[in-house]
Parts: structure tokens; sequence; C-alpha cells
């Protein structure tokens, strides 16, 4: 019990902490640095940024989805992840990875909805997702200790520990690929990273606080590192930390730093946005997905129903014949819930609703008592489900 007690603890101070610490960061930083900063980003709200975030966006989800589905298919988890359907998957998961706390819930809802049906799990959809993250992972800071041993040889140091301990958690799932599929998911993620800096360098061309290449990488991968730490939303706080004091490390102010990396996480947002076309695609495809299924089970009520008047007429009441939509449920005797939303047949008892047989049915849906089959239903499937009700309908 105290482990568990321990164990929740644990848990709600680390969600706690994950949402508080980027608070205390922005705050910090507009105590010292004023809102300034913020307002400058906002200058790269125009028309040019925003078309080339939404380009870069198309590569960056490519890549990585692309990415994906080398590994799922590794795992085995690739059924069904066709290449649309991966970077449909992959924009959904940058949008709501940018808009919900922490940055990987998206990544933890595209291993939900691509776990195989064999599975009851999540394992081999999780670990194709993790996997192919951290070998992003692992190449983006290998990187950032390349840039920084000139300027921070301990600081490389650690980037190039980072990556060694990221390696180890992604050599598994590389193991598990062919030497071109290892090679394809390295080429996938130095294409997203590349992208990705060069959505930096358009931050901040906009606002004008970077000029020389060299220096636009280097703080890149700096900044893109510093926001890779799964708290707050977006990035917002620890990518602006880490900003201002990379800016501050190469001789450029840390209020160029916190407006840039500001300026890069609103055109993260922006090229995220397509995600909400993906969602409001599948919303309105399982409407008419929703709609049709409906009508094919009216149909198939309609004709159920005159089978069992045809066969049963001595328990059908004219009157109380009702069809209408069917609703999911066994197939079962007992009160009756008459309604006009149901296709309900029943026998009169006193005057008073007795005994009812209720069929609902969807498609070709298997219930739990008497599988009816829309294309070839037999009298026979029909008398066992009566069979139960005749003692009750001869003591009436």
């Amino acid at each position: 019990m105290s482990s568990l007690l321990r164990s929740t603890v644990s848990h709600r101070l680390t969600r706690t902490l994950r949402a508080v610490i980027p608070l205390l960061l922005l705050a910090a930083l507009v105590s010292h640095l004023g809102t300034s900063p913020f307002e400058r980003s906002l200058h790269v709200l125009t028309a040019g940024p925003i078309t080339v975030a939404l380009l870069l966006g198309v590569v960056t989800t490519t890549a990585q989805a692309l990415r994906w589905r080398t590994v799922a298919a590794g795992y085995g988890a690739a059924d069904g992840l066709t290449r649309t359907r991966a970077v449909a998957e992959c924009y959904r998961s940058a949008l709501l990875n940018a808009v919900l706390p922490g940055g990987v819930l998206g990544d933890a809802i595209r291993a939900w909805r691509l776990r195989p049906s064999r599975e009851r799990g999540l394992r081999s959809s999780a670990q194709a997702v993790i996997g192919e993250r951290v070998a992003g992972t692992v190449l983006l800071l290998v990187a950032v200790a390349a840039v920084l041993l000139p300027l921070e040889p301990m600081m490389s140091a650690m980037a190039l520990a980072g990556a060694a301990g990221a390696a180890v958690v992604a050599a598994p799932t590389l193991k598990r690929l062919t030497r071109s599929g290892q090679a394809a998911v390295w080429g996938w993620s130095l294409l997203s990273l590349i992208s990705l800096v060069t959505k930096f360098g358009v931050a901040a061309a906009a606002l004008g606080t970077v000029s020389g290449i060299t220096d636009v990488v280097t703080l890149a991968l700096i900044v893109l590192a510093g926001m890779s730490i799964p708290i707050g939303v977006g990035g917002f706080g620890p990518r602006e930390a880490v900003a201002a004091v990379a800016f501050a490390a190469v001789g450029l102010s840390a209020d160029a730093g916190v407006a840039t990396a500001a300026a890069y996480g609103m055109l993260a947002a922006v090229s995220a946005l397509p995600g909400v076309l993906v969602m409001l695609f599948d919303l309105w495809r399982d409407g008419r997905a929703n709609a049709a299924d409906a009508a094919d089970a009216a149909d198939s009520a309609d004709t159920v129903t005159a089978e069992l008047v045809e066969i049963h007429p001595e328990l059908i009441h004219p009157e109380l014949v009702h069809a209408g939509p069917v609703h999911a449920g066994p197939v079962h005797a007992g009160p009756v819930h008459a309604g006009p939303v149901h296709p309900v047949l029943v026998r009169q008892n006193h005057g008073i609703l007795g005994d009812v047989v209720r069929i609902d049915l969807v498609g070709k849906a298997k219930r739990d008592r008497l599988a009816i089959d829309a294309q070839s239903r037999s009298q026979i499937e029909f008398e066992d489900v009566f069979a139960e009700l005749e003692p009750a309908r001869q003591s009436a």
C-alpha cells in the first residue's frame, strides 16, 4: 500500500512540476527582460514566414511519417499504415503535441490509433513510435555535441552522453530493421532535422536577430534540444530559456534569443495546423459511415419485422408494431421498452404490454443469443427465439 501511495504521489508531483516549471521559466524571463521579446516575436506572423512554415511542415511531417512507417514495419505494426495515412496521423500528432501539455500526448494517441488488432495492448505500436522518435533525438544530440565542441566542450560532452543514452534506447528498434531500413531511418531523421533548422532560420530572418548561417545552425540545434524536454505546452518556457543563454554565449542579446525562440514556436504551431483539417475530415467521414450503418440497419429491421409477423402472427399485436432506427443490443425477452425508435414486436396481455422480443441489428453483427445473417435469415432461428416465449404465452 505504501508503495502504491508513493507511486501516486510521485506521479502527481511529476505532473505538477511539468506544468509549473515552464511557467516559472517564462515568469523569470519576463521579470528580467520584460514582455518586449514576446511582442517582437509576433512580427513573424506575416504571409511570407507563414507560407514557408507550412511548406517546411510538409517536409518535416512527411519525413517523420516515413521514418515511423519504416520502424513500424520492423515491429509488424504497419498493417494499414499507408504513406498517406502515416502523414495524416503525424499531422494529427504534431497538432496535439503543440496544444497539449508535455508535448508527447499526440504521439501517445498516434500509437493508440495504430495498435494492431491482434494485440490487446499497445506494445508494438508504442515501441514503433518511441523507437522512431528516439532515433531522431539521437541525431539531434549528436549534431548539438558537434556544434558545441568548439564553444563549450563540457556541454558538448553532456550532449554526446545524452546521445549515447538515447542510442541505447533506440538500439532494439534499429536491430529489427535491415541495413537499408536503418539507413532510411537516419535519412528521414536528417531531412526532418534540416527542415526544423530551416524553420528556425526563417524566424531569425523575419526578426533580423541572426545573420550568419553558422550561427543560425548552431543556435537552432541548441534551441531544438531545449524544446525537446517534454514539459509545458508547445515547448514554450524551456525553449526560450535555453535560447536566452545560447544567444548570450555567442555574443548576441538574450532578448533576441527569447524573441527568436518564441517566433519559432509560433511557426511550429502554424506548420501543424493541417492537423485540424485531418481531424475535421475524420469527423465528416465517421459521420457518413454512421449514417450509412443506420440506414442499413433500418432496412434490415423492416425485413425482420415482416418475416416475424409472417412466421408467428399470433404473437403480434398489429397496433403495437413499431419500426425505426435500430440500436445495437442482444436479442432478449423481458419487460416492454416500446418506443418509436425501436422495432418492437409485442402481444397483448389483458390490455397491458406483455412479453417482448426486440431484435436489434447493425449490419451482420452477431448477438449474444441469436445471430441473424442479413443475407439469409432462416425460420429456424426465429422459431428458437419464440420457443423461449411459448410457456409464458400458454399460461397467459
